[in-house]
């Protein structure tokens, strides 16, 4: 008995999903997380745990609660290292 084929019977995979309107959001679904374990960011800034806690303690970075588990919005670590490049910008000019 054969298995059914995962892509339908077309033989190639079904058109990705495009953005979908969730609560007056427009999500893009795709393979890039939305959100981040602490260590998960840590690795993506090569920083230490504890600086990530220290930079979410002093407001610097934004972090999601989700019960008890801590999560960092990926656009939030993306808006982090811009900030953090507009202010050095500013400082050496």
């Amino acid at each position: 008995m054969s298995r059914p084929n995962p892509f339908g019977s077309g033989g190639s995979p079904a058109e990705p999903l495009g953005p979908r309107a969730i609560g007056g959001m427009d999500l893009q679904l795709n393979d890039e997380p939305m959100l981040l374990t602490i260590p998960e960011a840590a690795e993506q800034l090569r920083i230490g745990r504890t600086l990530i806690y220290e930079l979410i303690s002093a407001g610097e970075l934004e972090v999601v609660h989700i019960g008890r588990a801590s999560r960092v919005p990926l656009e939030a670590l993306r808006d982090f290292v811009a900030a953090r490049r507009t202010q050095a910008a500013v400082s050496d000019g």
